[in-house]
C-alpha cells in the first residue's frame, strides 16, 4: 500500500512538472521532477520490502503496473519536448520506471 501511495504522489509531482514546463517555469519544474524521482525511488523501496509478503496482492501489483505504464508514457512524451537539466531528470525517471517494472 505504501508503494502504491508513493507512486501516486510521484505521478502527481510529474503532472505538476509538466504543467510548470508548459508555462516556461523550468526551475520550478526541475524541483518537481526532483520530488518525483524521490517519490518513485521510495515507492520502489517500499515495493521491494513488501513484494514477498502477504501485502503484495495481485490488485496492488496491477495498480502499480498501471501507474508505472502511465508515468512511462508521459515521461517518453516529455523527453521529446524538453532538453537540458530537465531532460536529464526525465531520462533518470525513465530508468527508474524501467527498474520498477522489472521488479514487478
Amino acid at each position: 500500500q505504501k508503494a502504491d501511495n508513493n507512486l501516486f504522489l510521484a505521478a502527481k509531482r510529474l503532472l505538476e512538472a509538466e504543467k510548470l514546463l508548459t508555462t516556461n517555469k523550468e526551475d520550478l519544474a526541475s524541483t518537481s521532477l526532483d520530488n518525483f524521482l524521490n517519490n518513485i525511488k521510495l515507492s520502489l523501496t517500499n515495493w521491494e520490502e513488501a513484494k514477498t509478503t502477504e501485502f503484495a496482492t495481485p490488485s496492488i501489483k496491477e495498480n502499480l503496473n498501471n501507474r508505472l505504464n502511465n508515468i512511462d508514457i508521459l515521461l517518453k512524451y516529455l523527453s521529446t519536448q524538453y532538453g537540458g537539466d530537465v531532460k536529464g531528470k526525465i531520462d533518470q525517471g525513465l530508468e527508474e520506471v524501467g527498474r520498477f517494472l522489472k521488479s514487478l
